[in-house]
């Protein structure tokens, strides 16, 4: 049964922000000792762009879920299971996105920024960061574009197309779509080239810059909202006549 709860945390709220937390902290705790002498302690420094880079990209699934609970207050039995599928992914992502994030920076800076990441950064091994990333990636923006499909659903069954919560939530279904495509064009092109063999770096890397694509979800979420907008006066003429 479909319930609209009220605009109080629920258990469930409190549990993905407890998982979150505890993926950050994750973060915090990737190195397995306290810096003891002036090397650690500078590489320790090192590897706040690839925590910053992490926390960010947590925090920003983070903050899609907390704004669904907020404006759609759904709560039945398919957003729990959304709800824990993206608390179980994020535990799991915080791994892959860690040594992603650290050997991305630490290659394009040469290696200045140190990386936790040992043995040499070859093909088969970028194929494989790839690939773990953008399944990783994928998985969790499905989950979102799960949460906003399923409250448009609810939410269209009691208002009209038009409705600020039906429009509303087909815009982070649809921006969450173009999330979920991107991460798995990015999966695809590894898993592809890890199957080819290919080991030129720079052809490699072509799975990394597909990620600009996430660029256009400002223009999806526009289009999507226009679309809706357009409904709505489409549906007050006949009243106003």
């Amino acid at each position: 049964m479909k319930i609209l709860r009220g605009a109080e945390p629920t258990r469930l709220d409190a549990l993905v922000d407890a998982a979150f937390a505890f993926a950050i902290t994750l973060l915090v705790l990737w190195n397995d000792r306290l810096p003891n002498d002036f090397e650690s302690l500078v590489a320790i420094f090192g590897l706040i762009p690839s925590f910053a880079a992490s926390f960010a990209l947590i925090s920003f699934f983070w903050w899609q879920q907390v704004r669904w609970s907020r404006n759609h207050r759904v709560e039945d039995n398919l957003s729990t299971v959304l709800s824990l599928a993206l608390v179980f992914v994020v535990l799991i992502f915080v791994f892959p996105l860690r040594i992603m994030s650290s050997t991305f920076l630490s290659w394009i800076t040469a290696g200045f920024l140190p990386t936790p990441f040992e043995g040499d950064l070859d093909g088969r091994v970028l194929c494989v960061l790839f690939l773990t990333y953008g399944l990783a990636f994928a998985s969790m923006s499905a989950c979102v574009f799960g949460l906003y499909r399923h409250s448009r659903s609810v939410r269209m069954r009691g208002a009209a197309p038009a409705d600020d919560s039906v429009v509303d939530a087909a815009v982070g279904a649809s921006v969450a779509l173009v999330f979920t495509v991107v991460g798995l064009l990015s999966a695809a092109l590894a898993g592809a080239f890890l199957l080819a063999g290919v080991t030129n770096v720079w052809v490699l890397t072509i799975a990394g810059w597909v990620y600009f694509l996430l660029l256009l979800t400002g223009v999806v979420g526009a289009q999507v909202r226009r679309r809706g907008a357009t409904r709505g006066e489409t549906q007050e003429k006949p009243t106003r006549a």
